[in-house]
């Protein structure tokens, strides 16, 4: 797997919007990104910081809403699309080159949540784990089982640590975990929510109210939970994410 240590399995998170200049400058002053250049006729661009890669924004296709998607680093990206088929997911885009930075493709798994995988080219550094960078990958998703689909495809260990009607799972590799999927209400589709880090000196409820004065709608908090104190926001353009400042965390 071609992940950062202690974040394993996510290689890289991109937002899709109508407007990726506009996004460009909301998520440029909220966290302070830098952006490339667009780096191919669609509009791609990556987030820096620091000069690493910490974020990519596109513009939306057709058959697309405005939302963030998780890509897991894996060696063989050609080997592991065809392994998605079958554990009985779809692969919708790709295999492709995306040029020096890697190669991609994007997946369904059973309950047609979408992914993807991301196999790194030479000197890729996607920077993940620190302040306003991307700390916790979760999925929504009407379907439990695709715990199972996940573990055989990246060889994740999944624990249970909801109760009741909270059903929420972590996933763990190599002992460390970055990625929980909780089970949604009955009619939701699945969807990835990506959670940045906030700096414990600005502090959640700050970084919210920052959000907000740029143009973001406040779905969720600021609240604490045994992770930390939390927000979930949706973007000028549609799409959803949350911050956590860890330095709260209980647990």
């Amino acid at each position: 797997m071609n992940a950062k240590a202690g974040r394993p399995g996510v290689a890289l998170v991109d937002v899709a919007v109508s407007d990726p200049n506009g996004a460009s400058k909301f998520y440029g002053e909220l966290f302070g990104w830098d952006f490339d250049p667009e780096l191919w006729p669609n509009g791609y661009r990556y987030a820096r910081v620091d000069g690493s890669v910490v974020a990519g924004i596109r513009p939306l296709n057709d058959q697309e809403s405005a939302k963030w998607d998780v890509y897991f680093g894996v060696d063989d990206v050609d080997v592991i699309a065809a392994k998605v088929s079958d554990l009985g997911g779809q692969v919708v885009f790709g295999p492709n080159d995306a040029g020096d930075a890697g190669k991609v493709a994007i997946g369904l798994d059973t309950a047609f949540g979408a992914f993807g995988l991301w196999e790194a080219g030479a000197g890729w550094d996607f920077v993940q784990g620190r302040d306003d960078t991307l700390v916790w990958s979760e999925l929504l998703t009407p379907e439990a089982s695709v715990d199972e689909f996940y573990s055989s495809l990246f060889g994740f260990e999944t624990h249970q640590i909801g109760e009741e009607a909270f059903d929420y799972t972590v996933w763990t590799l190599g002992g460390e975990t970055s990625v929980g999927r909780l089970k949604s209400s009955d009619g939701e589709s699945a969807s990835w929510t990506p959670y940045f880090g906030v700096d414990s000196s600005v502090g959640t409820d700050k970084v919210v109210a920052r959000a907000s004065e740029l143009g973001a709608q406040v779905l969720f908090g600021p609240a604490d939970i045994p992770a930390g104190r939390v927000a979930t926001l949706r973007d000028p353009f549609g799409a959803q994410f949350s911050l956590v400042d860890l330095s709260r965390s209980t647990r």
